[in-house]
């Protein structure tokens, strides 16, 4: 802790302490990463659960300390390396995934391996770049009540939208709502994925032929994402929609039915889908 009174403001120190006192070390710390995160057009799920999972438990966990030195190690190389390092002027959007990616996994990986209070402070540390000076970490941090009342990753206004379209059409309705939307988007209105999301139900979330046929779905559309086919971008826009749809729903489907239509729209989040991009179409749903 010295060394952060040396490098914080008497201001920060006193920002960060009263709203640990507030919301507690793990709670601050979350809501700090998903405004960090957002602010800078990052929604991977990968990144994101981690924070999502932060806790008690999880801080004193192996497994989930094994798993923020796996996304280290897999953004620090195109960070650091002098040979495979991005560059931020030619990839920028990559280099700013591989950044936050490394500044969210190190700051997690160091707060393990001190006091849970010390936590906040070292993610302040971590986080603090040109975009992000101390000014403005403890502007954010005195202004959490905003981002405290995210819920399921999600902003309130988003949310909102969500609840009033969930009680017009039902959890269910929603999401198929959502996701045939998102097909007619790219000029998808029939086909495997179309079906799979007409198929949905709360029978079929629980029917291991549906589930056993989006899992092989999932992963023959992997596989032809990665492999050496030379896609026009259109056909490639349209390859990652059947991806998005049939992920989405096999990343809600061990939730509860009425949590579906929020894990949806949190799966659907990219950098070029934001959170406005989302309330626009959550309103939009006919």
């Amino acid at each position: 802790m010295a060394f952060y009174h040396r490098v914080f403001s008497p201001e920060l120190i006193a920002a960060i302490d009263s709203a640990s006192a507030q919301m507690g070390p793990f709670e601050l710390t979350r809501q700090l990463l998903y405004f960090y995160m957002s602010q800078r057009g990052i929604f991977d799920d990968e990144i994101w659960e981690c924070v999502h999972e932060l806790s008690e438990s999880s801080f004193g966990d192996a497994g989930y300390s094994d798993r923020l030195d796996q996304l280290y190690e897999k953004y620090a190389p195109e960070f650091y390396s002098e040979e495979g390092a991005l560059d931020p002027r030619k990839e920028p959007e990559r280099w700013n995934e591989a950044n936050v990616g490394v500044t969210v996994s190190s700051g997690l990986s160091y707060g393990l391996q001190d006091p849970v209070r010390y936590l906040p402070f070292h993610i302040c540390y971590n986080a603090k770049d040109y975009q992000w000076g101390f000014d403005q970490i403890q502007e954010t941090i005195e202004n959490l009540a905003y981002a405290s009342r995210f819920q399921h990753g999600l902003p309130p206004e988003l949310v909102a939208e969500i609840d009033a379209a969930t009680v017009k059409f039902g959890p269910l309705g929603f999401t198929k709502k959502f996701l045939f939307n998102h097909l007619l988007d790219h000029g998808i209105c029939g086909g495997e994925v179309w079906d799979c999301v007409a198929e949905l139900s709360e029978s079929s979330c629980r029917d291991s032929s549906y589930i056993g046929r989006l899992e092989w779905l999932s992963k023959k559309y992997d596989e032809d994402y990665y492999s050496d086919i030379d896609y026009e971008p259109e056909q490639l826009k349209t390859l990652v929609a059947r991806i998005s749809v049939i992920d989405n729903i096999l990343y809600g489907l061990d939730k509860p039915i009425a949590e579906l239509p929020y894990h949806v729209c949190y799966a659907m989040l990219d950098s070029r889908w934001d959170f406005d991009k989302l309330i626009e179409k959550v309103k939009n749903l006919e």
